[in-house]
C-alpha cells in the first residue's frame, strides 16, 4: 500500500492519492505494528498535505477564471440574449463552487448582481428568494413530518406558499436543496416526504437534492427501497 500510494503521489493522480489516504486511515485503525503504523502515518500526512496543496491550487485557478468570467460579463453582458446570459452566469456559478475558500466577497457581490439581472430577465426567483422559499419549505416539511404524512409539491404549494407552484424544475430543485441544506447527515432528508401525485414514489427532484448536497445517491435498482427506509426513519409507513 505504501508503494502504491508513493507511486500515485509521483504520478500526481488525485483519485489514487485520495484512495490511498483512505486505505491508510483504514489500516491505521486496524492496529498495525508500531513501526508499520509510523510509516503509514507519515505517508498519510504526506498524502493529506499534497491533497490540500493541490485543492488550494485548483481553487485559486477557479477563482482567477471566475474573475475573468465576471470581467467579460461586465463588458459584454448587456448585449447577450437571455439564454446566452444564463449560460455564462451558470458558468460563473460553477466556478464559484470550484473556487472554495478562494471565492471572495467581491466576486460574490458581482455574481449576485448578475444573478439578480438574469432573474429580472427570466422572471425567476433570485438566489435570495430561493433561500427564503427554502426556509418556508423547511418549516412546512418539519410540520408535515411531525404528522407522519407525505405530500405532493402541488399540495405543498397550496398549503405553504403559492409561489412554489410556478417554479421551473431547476428552481424547485434549488428550493428543496435549501430546505435540506441544514439537515445533519445523521438525520433523514426532509425532501423525501415530497412525493409524486400517486404517492408511490418520491418527487424526481429528491435524487437530485441528494446529489447536490453530496449525499449518497442509491443505485437505480434500490432507489425505491432506499426511499422507503428514509420514510421509515421519519416514522412514516408508506
Amino acid at each position: 500500500m505504501l508503494d502504491q500510494t508513493s507511486f500515485a503521489l509521483d504520478e500526481e493522480d488525485m483519485d489514487s492519492v485520495g484512495q490511498g489516504a483512505r486505505e491508510l486511515e483504514r489500516l491505521l485503525g486496524s492496529g498495525l505494528p508500531r513501526t508499520e503504523a509510523l510509516r503509514a502515518r507519515q505517508k498519510l500526512q504526506e498524502c493529506e498535505a499534497w491533497i490540500a496543496e493541490r485543492r488550494d491550487a485548483d481553487e485559486q485557478r477557479a477563482s482567477e477564471s471566475l474573475t475573468s468570467c465576471l470581467d467579460w460579463l461586465d463588458t459584454e453582458g448587456d448585449c447577450l440574449a437571455v439564454q446566452e446570459l444564463r449560460r455564462r452566469i451558470c458558468e460563473a456559478e460553477d466556478l464559484s463552487e470550484e473556487a472554495g475558500d478562494h471565492f471572495w466577497l467581491e466576486q460574490e457581490e458581482r455574481l449576485e448582481q448578475w444573478q439578480a439581472r438574469l432573474a429580472v430577465e427570466l422572471n425567476r426567483p433570485s438566489r435570495q428568494e430561493i433561500r427564503a422559499l427554502g426556509s418556508i419549505v423547511r418549516r412546512a416539511l418539519e410540520l408535515v413530518v411531525q404528522s407522519k404524512q407525505v405530500l405532493s409539491w402541488e399540495q405543498l404549494a397550496e398549503w405553504a406558499e403559492p409561489k412554489l407552484a410556478a417554479l421551473l424544475p431547476e428552481d424547485k430543485l434549488a428550493v428543496l436543496v435549501e430546505a435540506d441544506r441544514e439537515t445533519p447527515e445523521s438525520r433523514p432528508m426532509l425532501s423525501a416526504i415530497v412525493v409524486e401525485s400517486n404517492r408511490q414514489r418520491p418527487d424526481p427532484a429528491y435524487w437530485d437534492v441528494l446529489f447536490e448536497l453530496e449525499r449518497e445517491v442509491p443505485h437505480e435498482t434500490v432507489k425505491r427501497r432506499n426511499w422507503r427506509s428514509v420514510l421509515q426513519a421519519h416514522g412514516i409507513v408508506q
